[in-house]
């Protein structure tokens, strides 16, 4: 199973969480940009 955080990215269930925040603020960097086609972002929340 996949862990799906709130930024949209998918890690497995036993990845460290200081590990996925830490991933997760290189991706915001590029956020914007990043564009994904099979996952659907929370609540719509970066959809444009």
């Amino acid at each position: 199973m996949l862990k799906h955080t709130r930024e949209g990215l998918l890690f497995p269930e036993d990845t460290d969480e200081k590990e996925i925040l830490n991933s997760a603020k290189k991706y915001l960097k590029s956020y914007d940009t990043f564009v994904c086609d099979y996952i659907e972002m929370p609540l719509g929340r970066n959809k444009k």
